[in-house]
């Protein structure tokens, strides 16, 4: 099919003007850590890969533990709170409505 003049408005062109932008999409994916907007490779994110999205300089303080909860995930169960080592599935693409949120908070130990 010629693509050129096509637009997609007309029906059955959407699939072929995308063809072959799915890969690249599939590839990122728009998550928010701590309310910022931030762009991974992949659909999965460890538990030290958001800690370092959040505090990318690591703790503040010695003595420190990260707590991770995350909402909006592409697995069961779609909310929780992360362990160290741990994966999360994420959603794929750039659907600012329906990404997965995670919320890191610092608690210096005493």
């Amino acid at each position: 099919m010629n693509t050129e003049n096509a637009s997609k408005e007309d029906p059955g062109v959407e699939e072929v003007l995308d063809e072959g932008k799915g890969e690249e999409r599939a590839r990122e994916s728009r998550i928010k850590v701590n309310g910022r907007n931030r762009v991974i490779e992949g659909d999965k994110i460890s538990f030290e890969e958001v800690t370092n999205l959040a505090f990318p300089s690591g703790p503040t303080k010695p003595n420190t533990k990260f707590t991770v909860t995350y909402r909006h995930a592409a697995q069961v169960p779609a909310m929780g709170e992360m362990d160290p080592g741990q994966i999360v599935k994420v959603k794929p693409g750039h659907d600012r409505e329906n990404e997965t949120i995670f919320n890191v908070t610092e608690t210096v130990l005493s």
